[in-house]
């Protein structure tokens, strides 16, 4: 195992004698060790490296260790079951594909299950709470980035209360950048608040992108007539009535969580007295007068 100075994101304490490195499993090619593809589900995950080069044991039992945005959002790491939840059930179990007649659908490999994702955690998880003397220990933490555009865009990794077992901390400054000396790195007892910068080269853009998906509509001969059919009668392309249709129902659903949201901050009792107020004993301003025809309705269902 490789120990923490040979990355490129390091810090070191050349009197506690312990460097702490963060490496960013970005791309297709280094996450090819996994059984899962976290990256297209927005799980970006981070290898963390422990080096202790010192004669006494370090302690992570009590860090923490988040990921920071540009924003300054702070993203726990992940559990197994927080992955689960951001493939669809189709992706977990599979899918099938419908054959003519009698013949039998075609079933589609998953491309994730949760007993694969168990399996990686299991095995790449970092779970050393203790790093012993002259040794180096690493592994893997899972983030949930998918709501990122680009997440490691002046993200970092945040990492505090590294202790020794006589509870003196090491503290560390903001990762330097190549020029930066070691004389200008800060040294104290306290709490640490370590911030490891993830990327100093171009950003990567991790969300998912649908712009070059391959799009499959139903294998029905009515359907492809149909549609071609209401095309030809709007005079509008196949690719616009889908976006038409995509973006109405991303605008329902838009609208239905927004008002669920709001939903939930109102005061019902409060809404029901402000109602019963409303208009009493005024009568309706100009414009707002019910019309005679429904006067006359009115008084001959009384009658």
């Amino acid at each position: 195992m490789q120990p923490a100075t040979t990355y490129a994101a390091v810090e070191v304490h050349e009197d506690e004698k312990v460097a702490i490195a963060a490496e960013p499993y970005d791309t297709k090619e280094k996450e090819s060790i996994f059984k899962v593809d976290y990256l297209s589900h927005g799980v970006m995950p981070v290898r963390l490296i422990v080096t202790n080069n010192g004669d006494r044991p370090i302690s992570l039992r009590d860090a923490r260790i988040l990921f920071l945005t540009a924003e300054g959002e702070k993203i726990q790491a992940a559990e197994p079951e927080d992955v689960e939840r951001l493939m669809t059930q189709k992706e977990r179990q599979g899918s099938k594909i419908p054959m003519p007649g009698p013949i039998p659908s075609i079933k589609l490999k998953p491309k994730a299950s949760n007993q694969e994702i168990e399996q990686d955690f299991n095995t790449f998880e970092y779970q050393a709470l203790v790093v012993e003397a002259h040794t180096t220990r690493a592994g893997f933490l899972f983030y949930d980035v998918s709501q990122l555009d680009h997440p490691l865009k002046g993200a970092k990794l945040h990492l505090h209360k590294l202790r020794t077992p006589t509870a003196r901390n090491y503290s560390t400054s903001r990762f330097p950048s190549t020029s930066t000396s070691s004389r200008n790195r800060t040294r104290c007892t306290s709490d640490i608040a370590c911030d490891m910068i993830l990327s100093r080269g171009s950003p990567l853009r991790i969300r998912k992108s649908y712009e070059n998906q391959q799009l499959c509509l139903a294998p029905s001969a009515h359907f492809a007539r149909s549609g071609a059919q209401y095309c030809r009668i709007r005079g509008v392309s196949l690719n616009q009535l889908i976006n038409t249709a995509v973006a109405q129902m991303i605008a329902a659903h838009s609208t239905s969580n927004y008002i669920s949201i709001r939903a939930k901050r109102a005061n019902l009792p409060r809404t029901l007295e402000i109602l019963s107020r409303a208009g009493a004993g005024n009568p309706p301003i100009e414009g707002d007068e019910l019309p005679e025809s429904w006067k006359d309705r009115s008084a001959t269902r009384n009658k």
